[in-house]
C-alpha cells in the first residue's frame, strides 16, 4: 500500500476534525494518508489549503519551497478559489475529499513509474542465439458438423428485463470490511458518521 502525508495549511477546528475522521476511518485499499499540520511537517506530497485562511498562503508557500511536486486542495465556501484544480467546496468537503486524494496519488504513482521505468534487458553474453524454427507440418483441421438446433417457443409473460430481481447483502461481511450497516449496531464509526451527518443535513436544508 502506497503512504502520502497530506499537510493541512490553515485547516483547524472542527473542519481538521472532519478530515481526519474521512481519512483515517475509511476503508482504503490502495493509498494510506497520513495528516500533518503545516507546522509539524517533515515531508509533504500534498497540501491541503484551507483558502480563506489567513495563513494558509504563507504556510503553502513555505510547503513549495522545500518540497519539490507539491499538489495543492484548495478548500473554500464557494469551491473557487485557489492556483489549481482542485478546489472543493466547504459544502461537499466530506464527499470529495478521500476521492480527490486518491486521484492525485494515482497521478503522482503514474509520474513515478513513468520517471523510473523497470524494464528488464537480456544481458548479450547470456542471451540464447537466435536460431531458425524448424518447419512445421501442416496440420488437416476436423471437420465440424453442425448440430441441429431446437426451435425456440416465443416467449410469454412477462421478458426477463421486467423480472424483478433479489440481491442479498451479506452484512456480517460488510460490517468486518469496515462499512457501516443497520446490523451494526452503535460503534465509533458510526457515531463520527454522525457527527459529520448533522451538520451536513443542517447545511442542505
Amino acid at each position: 500500500m502506497a503512504g502520502f502525508v497530506v499537510v493541512m495549511c490553515g485547516v483547524s477546528g472542527k473542519d481538521a476534525r472532519m478530515v481526519e475522521i474521512v481519512v483515517s476511518r475509511a476503508p482504503n485499499l490502495k493509498y494510506q494518508y497520513q495528516l500533518v499540520q503545516a507546522a509539524n511537517a517533515l515531508q509533504c506530497d500534498i497540501a491541503l489549503v484551507d483558502a480563506q485562511s489567513p495563513t494558509a498562503a504563507s504556510e503553502l508557500a513555505v510547503l513549495r519551497q522545500r518540497f519539490a511536486n507539491v499538489t495543492a486542495v484548495f478548500i473554500s465556501d464557494d469551491g473557487t478559489h485557489g492556483d489549481t484544480s482542485y478546489r472543493i467546496a466547504r459544502r461537499s468537503m466530506l464527499l470529495q475529499i478521500l476521492r480527490t486524494l486518491d486521484s492525485i496519488s494515482a497521478t503522482q504513482m503514474k509520474g513515478v513509474v513513468a520517471s523510473n521505468p523497470e524494464v528488464p534487458r537480456a544481458s548479450p553474453a547470456n542471451s540464447p542465439q537466435e536460431r531458425p524454427a524448424a518447419p512445421v507440418a501442416p496440420v488437416a483441421a476436423p471437420a465440424v458438423t453442425a448440430a441441429p438446433v431446437a426451435p425456440v417457443a416465443p416467449e410469454t409473460g412477462v421478458s426477463a428485463r421486467q423480472q424483478p430481481k433479489r440481491v442479498e447483502l451479506d452484512l456480517a461481511y460488510m460490517r468486518d470490511s469496515g462499512m457501516v450497516t443497520a446490523a451494526g449496531g452503535r460503534t465509533a464509526l458510526v457515531e463520527d458518521f454522525r457527527i459529520i451527518k448533522r451538520p451536513l443535513i443542517k447545511k442542505a436544508f
